[in-house]
């Protein structure tokens, strides 16, 4: 199986890192496995020009997403890693989530495996966590 994690963390040595460094680990037993550090990439938000919509699914933007989302598209299985911040997932994240939009029709039909690993410094008691665990 060919696995793609991508680390949304803007931290190299953080909690996220870490937390999918040793999913990797334990993945690579008869896998092929790929971890990518979003935040090292040049990207852009989705500028909801329609671009992509007009010439086969990519982004008309110059940056990097293109190429993240064919390795998406790619994989048999994707991991997203994020810590929380602010209630959500990353910006560096988001950024890669929103290019979906270019490829939307085709990933509604993949059945492709997701797996999401969400880190944070609060007790389980905040608000914001009631937005992943509810």
């Amino acid at each position: 199986m060919n696995i793609f994690i991508l680390n949304g963390s803007p931290r190299y040595h953080g909690n996220t890192r870490a937390a999918l460094q040793t999913m990797k680990t334990i993945l690579e037993d008869g896998n092929t496995v790929e971890v990518l550090d979003v935040s090292t990439l040049k990207l852009s938000g989705c500028c909801a020009c329609d671009g992509c919509k007009r010439n086969g699914g990519h982004c008309v933007c110059q940056d990097e997403s293109d190429a993240v989302i064919q390795k998406i598209v790619q994989a048999d299985a994707v991991i997203f890693g994020t810590p929380v911040y602010w209630w959500g997932m990353s910006a560096q994240l988001k950024m890669v989530v929103d290019k979906f939009y270019s490829q939307d029709s085709q990933f509604k039909t993949m059945g492709k495996k997701i797996g999401v690993i969400v880190v944070g410094a609060n007790n389980m008691e905040n608000p914001q966590y009631r937005l992943i665990h509810d």
